[in-house]
């Protein structure tokens, strides 16, 4: 019986390290190489240093590129110290020297961090410290305020010109007006409002100043009062006028700096003013602004909550009156008692909004008569004022004010109003004397008053007075009452109510109006750290996500397009898995328009996998993939587009996202999982401890894309005393097959970059152990310390399936190559020792072959099964292996009976 003659074989296979070899008919070993589109196989491309030297040799954990507004790319590496360093030279370049500054101190026992991009800000998480934000250069303010009153300018300014719109657009047309701008003094100034913190603002000047004068600037300090920025320098000064040219404020940042409340919106504050008015033309057609590295503050979203509920004390009474946040009747609170309006809130705040609506705290109301006001001395009853003009109640006067009548011949007294209606004010017998339709003038003055303030801190109530502001003139119209921030106040059941809140109280040192009611909505902030360390971020439509060490399964679902704001209607917490596990989450993947979201596996349950969907924060609901994946930690996934399927081979459409968990590699299409590394299946296999990925390790593994190669690379830590990624595996996603790499350098995580020059816009770039960035992909040789040359080899098993083969010819073909040899090696029957080692050049023997053709002998008549291992290691050589064949010493009849 004969059957294939002779045996053509394409390498097109791959690596296999838990079959035997004699039961295999394919490849077994590929290593080092890499599958070309269209067939064949090239190896791989080297590796080469970013930075000629280093301060501090040790493991890189994390690897990521961060392009801001601006456009800049900058290169971030994590080093195992916890420190964050920025190349010095966005790739390709080369740096002569240590890769670059320190971008983040160094901190103990994080892991490898998780990094994502909103709106053009850096948010990062190495689960050791809180979140951390970064703007970059070139970041859109989030507003821009002209204001220019004519009295002392409030906390919460009501009045400005906004202009933000006209700055964060490219129109040079649409400007920001600072025509004429005065001095502080004066009560003028611009504000600049910024979603995170900032260290300068640069402004494009349209119409330029040309008036001798400097600028100064403010920024919002955690004691409730402006503070002078420090460090500064103003950029757009010219001969001696400020605003005279573009350029950049610039500041140090302060560490008292909180977020601020102006003009409708809550971040951060910076007012600038100017030291003499400045020319009648003045505009900013665009400004943009620059930060450092910062934690991450869960920012105010700027809509006042209203008060859970209110009570109100009366002496008098001796009893509470209890309200909602709204309608609160405060009237006839008296002057000096002990009568208070207490009201308790969910968050604790720095302000409080009092609403007067149409029955504020009557203060002042005065009316002068033109010969229409008469006193009635009304006898035994009552007497009374009149007016022919019946506006009485719509003047502000009511029941109980002391009313100052002057301007009279017999009635310049001060009486007290016991009934008030349209056109009468009635007051006690015997108190008035007759006069009829005089110009008198009546006056009610209560100015000038004042409330106390007061928090609950546990054991008992704390005042609090410095550097408070009302702006209600004590609720006779509405306004803000801002204070710092209380840091002793304690949250409460007060007197009764089932709310366990924050709880305030004030009261009025003259006595309220009769009709006076109010409701209170108010400015609450948050401290982030009530969260723990920050473990893991990610972004998904629009929205900023966290994953805290405090809570591990819950995670924190941002406002749309506010990168620090984690709180209001737009805000949710949402719990992961569905068994309450508090399986820790340690990675978010944007997975078509869903969030895919990783938790540890632990137990001998495991871990999670679990799909959100939704559209905004009402809608949110999810799905699980798996109750029993996870995985190892966050720099262990990659997501790929155009994946080959059974049912979807062209892979026109296919996403997957492939991962490592501690059972394996696998893929997944957000419905289910499928595992990939059974061929590499030793590397999970817990009962060989020699190959085995090593428990406590987890946070040394890696996964990424290869975009050049199309492939998965992977660096597994192994066997029973590595501390870093000790094999590197690789999975050709095109033919769905593995592959091994022997690396000159032990990387240990990899990322995709942009390049900033040449012709590849992507370039792959790995962090080592030895504390040097890396460069893949790129020359002949590993290159380090010293020069390696990639040692690329592939080994073909042959099986006779039960027929003897009778081959006494190998042929190979390999594309020409200008310089270098190929070097094949053989071993029958199962035997792992190999003989009949020949040298053949790659290089052509007639000009312009675009491939080279070399016959090797193969010294065994007749065998059941043939390892053919192809290898070299040869510098120079770039090897590209298209197919080879069998022959027998005729040609034919390769396998016989």
């Amino acid at each position: 019986m004969i059957k294939n003659t002779p045996k053509r074989i394409q390498f097109t296979g791959g690596a296999n390290k838990v079959t035997e070899r004699a039961l295999l008919n394919g490849l077994s070993d590929k290593n080092n190489f890499r599958n070309k589109i269209g067939g064949g196989i090239i190896s791989r491309g080297g590796q080469a240093r970013h930075h000629t030297a280093t301060d501090l040799a040790q493991e890189i954990y994390n690897l990521f590129q961060y392009i801001d507004k601006g456009g800049n790319k900058k290169l971030y590496a994590q080093r195992a110290d916890g420190s964050v360093h920025l190349a010095t030279d966005s790739p390709p370049a080369t740096t002569t020297g240590n890769f670059g500054a320190e971008a983040l101190a160094a901190i103990a026992d994080t892991k490898a961090a998780s990094a994502s991009i909103l709106d053009g800000n850096l948010l990062y998480s190495d689960g050791k410290r809180g979140h951390y934000a970064y703007p970059g250069a070139s970041q859109l303010v989030k507003g821009f305020h002209v204001y220019k009153g004519t009295a002392a300018i409030p906390v919460i300014p009501e009045i400005g010109e906004d202009y933000t719109n006209e700055v964060t657009d490219s129109s040079t047309s649409r400007v920001a007006v600072l025509n004429s701008l005065n001095t502080l003094a004066n009560y003028n100034f611009f504000l600049v409002i910024t979603e995170l913190p900032a260290n300068s603002i640069t402004l494009t000047m349209v119409n330029a100043n040309g008036t001798a004068a400097t600028l100064a600037g403010q920024y919002w300090k955690s004691d409730g009062t402006w503070a002078e920025m420090s460090g500064s320098t103003d950029g757009t000064v010219l001969a001696g006028a400020t605003l005279g040219q573009s350029g950049a404020i610039a500041w140090t940042h302060p560490s008292d700096e909180i977020p601020h409340y102006q003009f409708g919106r809550s971040g951060y504050c910076y007012r600038f003013n100017v030291s003499a008015a400045i020319d009648s033309t003045v505009s900013v057609s665009q400004a943009v602004y620059t930060g450092a590295w910062n934690a991450l503050v869960n920012v105010w979203d700027g809509t006042p909550a209203p008060a859970i509920e209110a009570q109100v004390y009366r002496v008098n009474n001796l009893k509470y009156e209890k309200y909602g946040g709204s309608s609160i009747n405060i009237s006839d609170l008296f002057d000096g008692s002990g009568d208070y309006v207490h009201f308790t809130t969910f968050d604790n705040i720095c302000g409080f909004y009092i609403d007067t609506g149409n029955t504020p705290n009557i203060i002042k109301a005065a009316i002068t008569g033109s010969s229409d006001i008469s006193f009635v001395d009304g006898g035994t009853g009552d007497d009374y004022i009149t007016w022919q003009q019946a506006r009485f109640q719509s003047e502000g006067f009511e029941e109980g004010q002391s009313i100052v009548i002057t301007n009279t011949t017999s009635n310049n007294i001060t009486v007290k109003a016991k009934q008030v209606t349209s056109n009468k004010i009635y007051v006690n017998s015997g108190t008035l004397t007759a006069e009829t339709n005089v110009s008198a003038t009546l006056t009610y003055d209560n100015t000038g008053g004042t409330f106390t303030l007061e928090v609950w801190t546990g054991a008992g109530w704390t005042a609090i007075s410095t550097n408070l502001s009302d702006d209600t003139a004590t609720a006779s119209k509405s306004g803000w009452v801002t204070f710092p921030r209380p840091t002793t106040a304690q949250m409460t059941q007060f007197n009764g109510s089932p709310a366990f809140a924050y709880c305030f109280r004030f009261k009025f040192n003259k006595t309220t109006s009769r009709n006076a009611v109010i409701s209170i909505m108010t400015m609450p902030f948050f401290d982030i750290t009530d969260w723990g360390n920050g473990y893991c971020n990610g972004t998904w439509r629009g929205r900023p996500i966290l994953a805290q060490d405090k809570y591990p399964q819950w995670i924190e679902i941002g406002t749309s397009y506010r990168m620090n704001c984690f709180n209001g209607l737009d805000y949710k917490p949402f719990e992961v898995g569905d068994d309450g596990r508090d399986n820790r989450v340690l990675a978010f993947v944007n997975f078509f328009q869903d969030l895919m979201v990783f938790q540890e596996e632990k137990g001998i349950e495991g871990g999670c996998i679990t799909i959100i969907q939704g559209y905004d924060t009402q809608s949110i609901e999810k799905s699980i993939i798996s109750n029993s994946l996870g995985i190892v930690n966050s720099k262990a996934y990659a997501v790929v587009d155009g994946v080959p399927t059974p049912k979807n081979p062209k892979a026109s459409h296919a996403k997957m996202v492939f991962f490592i968990s501690r059972e394996g590699v696998y893929m997944t299409d957000g419905q289910g999982v499928m595992r990939i590394s059974d061929p590499m299946g030793l590397y999970f296999d817990t009962t060989d401890t020699a190959s085995c990925i090593r428990r406590g390790c987890e946070d040394k593994h890696w996964l990424n894309y290869d975009k050049l190669h199309k492939s998965i690379r992977i660096g597994l830590c192994t066997g029973t005393s590595a501390t870093v990624a000790n094999v590197w595996l690789v999975y050709h996603i095109d033919t769905g097959t593995w592959g091994t790499d022997t690396l000159g350098q032990a990387i240990t995580c990899m990322a995709n970059v942009e390049s900033a020059s040449g012709n590849l816009p992507v370039l792959q770039y790995g962090g080592a152990s030895d504390g040097f960035i890396y460069r893949l992909n790129t020359g002949i040789n590993d290159v380090g310390a010293v020069s390696i040359a990639v040692n690329a080899y592939v080994t073909v098993e042959i099986d006779g399936e039960g027929h003897k083969i009778d081959a006494r010819t190998l042929q190979l073909r390999c594309k020409a190559q200008s310089a270098g040899s190929i070097t094949p090696s053989l071993a029958f029957n199962g035997n792992t020792t190999y003989q009949d080692e020949t040298v053949r050049s790659m290089t052509v023997v007639t000009a312009n072959d675009t491939y080279r053709v070399n016959d090797f002998p193969i010294n065994r008549k007749l065998t059941d099964h043939i390892s053919i291992k192809l290898s070299h290691n040869t510098a120079g050589e770039e090897v590209y292996l298209l197919d080879m064949a069998l022959l027998d010493a005729e040609g034919k009849n390769v396998f016989k009976n």
